[in-house]
């Protein structure tokens, strides 16, 4: 399956004001524990939803030359979560959150492939931008629908990420959420398995 080129934009995120986001959550040190301390600290924020979690092998375990130890590195635990901000808030503000929610974890005392937490952000749903275009921040976005901006670095999405956003849009019936469709997911997903076809 051929890649498809995918436009996006080029502006500064100090000038993006967020109001919902869509967050990538993994770990699989203390995952129970560290996903319920992230589930907790974004509830203080707003409205979150979250996916069911998936289980995925670490992907040390599913290469093909493996060292002895690779057996060793504990499974995965992801999940997808959709979070409407109570308050808007300016999107480098939710940046920083996610890395300090990430530190609370003691995301800083392992090195992968073990992750006490990742919290990513995959989307987000600005109020308004100025697209200054003069930053040194830059950082692109892909346009989505409904006025959703994709990190484009963050898509296509991982398989296990897929996975999730699959499972919360089930379980939300697609509201509220960015619609992500077959150029955002692995390259090897079947074009029936996608949604928003």
């Amino acid at each position: 399956m051929e890649k498809t080129r995918i436009e996006t934009l080029s502006v500064a995120p100090q000038d993006f004001l967020v109001t919902a986001c869509l967050l990538s959550l993994a770990s699989n040190v203390s995952a129970a524990q560290n996903l319920a301390l992230a589930h907790a600290q974004l509830k203080k924020l707003g409205k979150l939803q979250v996916s069911q979690n998936l289980i995925s092998a670490a992907a040390a375990k599913n290469q093909s030359t493996l060292n002895q130890d690779a057996w060793f590195i504990p499974d995965y635990h992801n999940q997808m979560a959709y979070l409407a901000l109570a308050k808007p808030m300016i999107y480098l503000d939710l940046v920083a959150l996610t890395k300090n929610i990430e530190q609370q974890a003691s995301r800083q005392a392992f090195a992968k492939p073990l992750v006490a937490l990742d919290v990513d952000i995959i989307a987000i749903k600005p109020q308004l931008a100025r697209c200054s275009g003069q930053d040194e921040h830059h950082m692109e976005f892909l346009p989505l629908n409904d006025g959703w901006l994709g990190i484009a670095r963050r898509l296509p999405l991982a398989s296990y990420d897929w996975a999730c956003y699959t499972s919360l849009m089930v379980e939300q019936q697609g509201q509220w959420l960015p619609l992500l469709t077959a150029r955002h997911a692995p390259v090897f997903c079947v074009e029936s398995d996608l949604l928003g076809q």
